[in-house]
């Protein structure tokens, strides 16, 4: 439902401007999982932003769908990233994730259009646009293939990691 998704991010957006020291960088909302990337300051424990997020939403999901039990398809699960081409490429893997069922450039329920249109947004979009000279159109082109910004070898270790976390 259009309304789960907007009651998520605010909640998410509460959860992070109480912890002054994160910032989303890139989001997509799924039916029944999410990805989020945040930029955390060193120290700060993400557990407790995605506890607070996570009980809330599910609270309400289970009042309001009369529902018991958890609402996501797995636990919530988190990866440093430290390296640029993982970083680019996993704003890829988040960006297109709904390819699987609609256009990802038209999916509302994600940051792609604030990277792709400039449209103000939730996320601070700087540290992923500066690695494409601050172009959205550099980055809409990486999205769809047209430059090559990461390797086979890279795409290829992040879907296995991330395979790794499912099975």
């Amino acid at each position: 439902m259009p309304s789960d998704y907007i009651y998520f991010m605010q909640k998410l957006k509460k959860c992070l401007l109480s912890e002054q020291k994160c910032s989303l960088l890139f989001y997509c909302l799924m039916p029944n999982h999410y990805h989020l990337a945040f930029k955390a300051e060193k120290g700060l424990d993400i557990s407790k932003i995605m506890q607070r997020l996570v009980v809330s939403y599910t609270q309400m999901h289970n009042a309001k769908y009369k529902h018991a039990g958890h609402v996501f398809q797995s636990k919530y699960k988190s990866r440093l990233v430290e390296d640029d081409d993982y970083f680019i490429y996993l704003s890829k893997y988040i960006h297109c994730n709904p390819a699987k069922f609609t256009n990802p450039y038209e999916y509302k329920y994600s940051s792609i259009k604030e990277y792709i249109n400039a449209s103000k947004g939730c996320c601070d979009t700087r540290p992923l646009l500066a690695l494409f000279n601050f172009s959205n159109n550099e980055y809409l082109d990486f999205l769809r293939g047209r430059i090559p910004k990461q390797n086979e070898t890279l795409e290829k270790i992040l879907k296995e990691s991330l395979l790794d976390d499912i099975f």
